[in-house]
């Protein structure tokens, strides 16, 4: 296996971190281990304080966890215990 020397931190994966792309991937994309990933990562948010909260900005937003049709599953279901006396 050959050891490649990479200026630390790698600028790129700074970039793609910055961006809200998660370590795994950006290891993933760039052939390498994500600890090595985060030890660039590490090195640069010592230099840079901000960049943690860059990179938590930049993630997408989750979808939300209860939607509509199980909001109207879940009444329907207490309409039936309220039907039957079974409340």
């Amino acid at each position: 296996m050959t050891q490649v020397k990479r200026q630390a931190p790698n600028p790129e994966w700074v970039l793609m971190y910055r961006r809200g792309i998660p370590t795994s991937k950006i290891g993933t994309s760039a052939g390498v281990a994500e600890t090595t990933v985060r030890y660039h990562l590490a090195i640069a948010a010592k230099k840079e304080p901000g960049l943690r909260e860059e990179h938590k900005a930049a993630l997408p937003t989750p979808p939300p966890r209860i939607i509509d049709p199980g909001r109207r599953n879940l009444a329907d279901i207490l309409a039936l215990y309220d039907a039957e006396g079974r409340a």
